[in-house]
């Protein structure tokens, strides 16, 4: 059993935005957005919640292997490493990132491939890209998260660097060197 470790970004929403016209998604997107809202206000904004959770339901995933860099990466390292996963969705402290790892931990059971994998969504509290020195804590706790995941036994995690912060990769990279533990990334359009 493989411990993956996957961060949540926002690539879903986007995928969604560039193939449908749905003004109330994009309007509830942007809100989330454009506000910062941190995770802990999700659930004050539940018309809104629930209208981006509408939007992307089953179908929408089904007809879309490339939903999200997430479901996308998962799906190639499933199909690559043959072994059963537990997923860990480490999500920043925004509403938009606890948003889509509700989502994407629902939607993984829409794909046979993914469909007997267990699935934690995680936050890492501090995580966020708009002040310099929250930033700076919330990388301590993401490696302090990523260490209490792989309770000392790296040769069974993989640290998936596809979603997510893109500033949160020389620090996976680092982490992953420093335990030999793999890292995998894929790039947008390629396998």
């Amino acid at each position: 059993m493989r411990k993956i470790i996957t961060m949540v970004g926002t690539s879903l929403f986007e995928n969604y935005l560039e193939n449908n016209n749905n003004p109330n998604f994009e309007k509830d997107y942007k809100y989330f957005k454009n506000n910062k809202c941190a995770a802990k206000e999700l659930d004050k904004e539940k018309e809104r919640k629930n209208n981006v959770k509408k939007a992307l339901d089953e179908k929408w995933f089904k007809n879309n292997l490339n939903a999200s860099a997430e479901i996308k990466s998962l799906i190639k390292l499933k199909e690559k490493l043959k072994d059963e996963f537990v997923i860990y969705l480490l999500y920043s402290d925004t509403a938009l990132s606890l948003l889509g790892a509700e989502i994407l931990k629902e939607a993984i059971n829409y794909y046979d491939i993914l469909k007997n994998s267990k699935v934690h969504i995680e936050k890492i509290e501090r995580l966020q890209i708009w002040d310099k020195k929250e930033f700076e804590k919330g990388i301590v706790n993401l490696i302090n998260k990523i260490y209490n995941i792989a309770q000392e036994c790296w040769q069974n995690v993989i640290i998936n660097i596809t979603g997510g912060y893109k500033a949160t990769i020389p620090y996976f990279t680092i982490l992953g060197q420093i335990n030999k533990c793999e890292i995998y990334y894929i790039f947008e359009d390629t396998d």
